[in-house]
């Protein structure tokens, strides 16, 4: 980006900043600190290649921007150099707790920065493409309507901080893509600290507003919490059979006790690649008194 972009401190509107592979000898070519004094900003930024910072950023250069509505960061660059910089750019890159929209893809650092879970107005979460191990607890933000987390290899488990009655309490949809390593949800126990206990049962969890569910490429996911309010989507791809087992197994034991049986207004439903899956429960398959679309099988080799 030129050099002097920050002397223009009535700008609106800049939808994608990039950042230089070497800025450090390019005088005509300005560093990301041309974006601090832009507070004018509204609408959407792109900030592309923050894996060549070279030497971090000082200033909190996004902090102050109220009227930025979205936000998209991503690294671009797939080596091991550089890591500890970007690390301290991703850090240094909070915005204004204003901010709806927030995507982070190509991040190569092990976690994702701590302030994601600190913007309470956002209602739209995109995580993707990291070797990231650790994600900050998501569970609480209030606001959260949309999570898509894909290309997370690496990640484990979903670590969440609050009371099971305040789980994810607007989010509508969900998609968990291409995270070959993912367990489950576990409950992080100490702020500032790695200890954490796994959550083993399902019954302790919900959705409350989940409309919403798509699950591919996920091997390992061992169960997930229930969606009792499940009524447009659920789209389940090679995963394990544990979970699309639990998922009919608990709509027939709760429907007896529901007012609304679960999975009763969902409208489609796919399982496809389900290894070791022989048969669905019948017991499950009479709630699904909505059912508009329907696809079960195998892709042909």
């Amino acid at each position: 980006m030129p050099r002097g972009l920050g002397q223009l401190t009535s700008l609106r509107t800049l939808t994608r900043f990039v950042v230089a592979k070497d800025n450090s000898v390019a005088k005509n070519v300005g560093g990301l600190n041309e974006l601090n004094s832009l507070n004018n900003l509204r609408g959407s930024l792109a900030i592309r290649k923050l894996g060549y910072v070279k030497n971090g950023i000082i200033n909190p250069i996004l902090k102050d921007k109220s009227l930025l509505q979205s936000l998209s960061l991503s690294s671009d660059r797939d080596d091991d150099a550089n890591v500890q910089n970007e690390e301290m750019a991703f850090q240094n890159l909070q915005p204004h707790p204003n901010l709806k929209e927030l995507e982070v893809s190509g991040y190569r650092g092990t976690r994702f920065p701590s302030w994601v879970s600190s913007l309470t107005n956002l209602v739209n979460i995109q995580l993707g493409n990291s070797r990231c191990q650790h994600l900050p607890p998501l569970d609480q933000i209030p606001s959260l309507q949309r999570l898509e987390i894909w290309g997370l290899y690496d990640l484990e488990y979903i670590e969440i901080e609050g009371q099971a009655t305040s789980f994810f309490p607007s989010l509508k949809v969900l998609d968990l893509c291409a995270c070959p390593q993912l367990i489950g949800w576990r409950m992080k126990r100490y702020e500032d600290s790695d200890d954490s206990t796994t959550v083993s049962s399902p019954d302790l969890l919900q959705f409350p507003c989940l409309s919403q569910f798509i699950c591919y490429d996920c091997p390992n996911l061992s169960w997930i919490p229930q969606f009792p309010s499940l009524d447009e989507h659920l789209e389940l791809r090679k995963v394990s059979v544990q979970p699309v087992q639990q998922i009919f197994t608990t709509s027939t034991s709760s429907s007896s006790s529901s007012i609304v049986p679960p999975l009763s207004k969902l409208k489609k439903l796919i399982i496809w690649d389900i290894e070791d899956l022989e048969f669905l429960p019948p017991d499950g398959l009479h709630n699904l008194t909505s059912l508009q679309q329907l696809k079960i099988g195998v892709a042909q080799d």
